[in-house]
């Protein structure tokens, strides 16, 4: 299982950290029938795979909060061998004195034998 740990520094910066809080996991690397396991401990979040997707039954759209322990989901065992992007929205209640921010990024998931 591949872990993502999505992390907002204070500036609205974002941090991918694997399940030890370690290592930079904007871009991941998985082979089919891998589990991809998406945290994010203090924000509510969203993502959404642009341009196809990697992921059992054609998911695009997966979306958590703090409350949870993480969101898993499974590469698709046929899922061709690439790289694919997706879209991070992290929405920050108490940024901009209270009224909140949503903060995006842009990483990927890489595919391979």
């Amino acid at each position: 299982m591949e872990t993502v740990e999505i992390r907002l520094t204070p500036g609205g910066k974002f941090e991918y950290k694997d399940s030890q809080g370690k290592g930079n996991q904007r871009r991941i690397r998985v082979t089919r029938g891998e589990t991809i396991n998406w945290i994010c401990a203090n924000y509510n979040w969203a993502l959404e795979f642009l341009g196809g997707t990697p992921l059992n039954v054609g998911k695009r759209k997966l979306s958590g909060g703090p409350d949870q322990i993480g969101v898993k989901e499974d590469v698709d065992d046929d899922a061709p061998i690439r790289r694919y992007e997706y879209l991070v929205a992290v929405w920050d209640h108490a940024a901009n004195g209270g009224n909140g921010v949503i903060y995006t990024d842009d990483p990927e998931v890489d595919v391979e034998d």
